[in-house]
């Protein structure tokens, strides 16, 4: 999965080392806490050969996990994992236990649905109760930083983005993992660009509505990322658009 995850060339690679990247298969799924013990193993190797680590993302679920740490929360099974289920079914069963949490999931991935539907069946308690609880909190200490960009200069920026993806053989990558036994059902193909091209692949949409799709939800997945930073870390430093990073 290089192309859809904008990996990092092998060129950029070999002259910055990147770490936690091309470390599962896609047929693998993973979580933040998993991310997050990673990370600290990934940080502490780099601190002890006295360099910087630079955390760059993504996803604020992960970040958050890593800087302000996690709770503890029943383990999820394999095939929970995996299941696939209706989304309104998945919302409606979160609401019967935890209306709050439902409210706040409302535009969450069906995995996540799934993962919150077994934390609360697994413990009983709401979301809310269980985020009361004590975290594991990281041993590092973290300097947050965040992109400042004008949203139609982001949003030019990302549809472009996205035209050079198709343009670098996303289709193709797909039909190379669909060949592999790699299921659209599976938690790393609901990434945005990767299930789109599935639909498309299946004959559900056109090519060009597959590419308007992938730029749509790209679009509303940054502002979506945007407005979470800015309630979650209202401190942190603000930066030009020529620090694409979080430090």
């Amino acid at each position: 999965m290089d192309i859809g995850t904008a990996k990092p060339s092998a060129e950029i690679r070999e002259q910055l080392p990147h770490h936690l990247v091309d470390i599962l298969d896609p047929v693998e799924s993973y979580s933040a806490g998993r991310f997050a013990a990673d990370a600290e193993t990934a940080l502490a190797d780099i601190l002890s050969r006295h360099r910087l680590p630079v955390i760059c993302g993504g996803s604020g679920l992960y970040i958050s996990a890593l800087v302000e740490g996690l709770h503890d929360l029943p383990t999820a099974t394999p095939s929970s994992r995996d299941k696939v289920s209706d989304r309104e079914e998945l919302l409606e069963s979160i609401r019967e236990r935890d209306p709050a949490a439902a409210d706040e999931l409302r535009d969450a991935p069906s995995h996540r649905l799934v993962r919150t539907l077994e934390v609360l069946a697994g413990s009983g308690r709401t979301l809310a109760e269980l985020r009361s609880g004590q975290r594991h909190k990281s041993r590092f200490s973290f300097a947050l930083h965040t992109i400042s960009l004008d949203r139609s200069e982001l949003y030019r920026r990302i549809n472009a983005r996205v035209e050079r993806m198709f343009a670098g053989g996303l289709v193709e990558e797909v039909e190379a993992l669909r060949a592999r036994g790699v299921r659209p059902d599976m938690v790393s193909q609901k990434a945005i660009g990767y299930r789109e091209v599935h639909e498309f692949l299946e004959g559900v949409i056109d090519r060009p509505e597959m590419v308007r799709l992938v730029q749509r939800n790209t679009r509303r997945y940054a502002k979506r990322q945007e407005t979470w930073i800015r309630n979650k870390f209202p401190h942190a430093i603000r930066v030009g658009h020529e620090l694409s990073l979080y430090k």
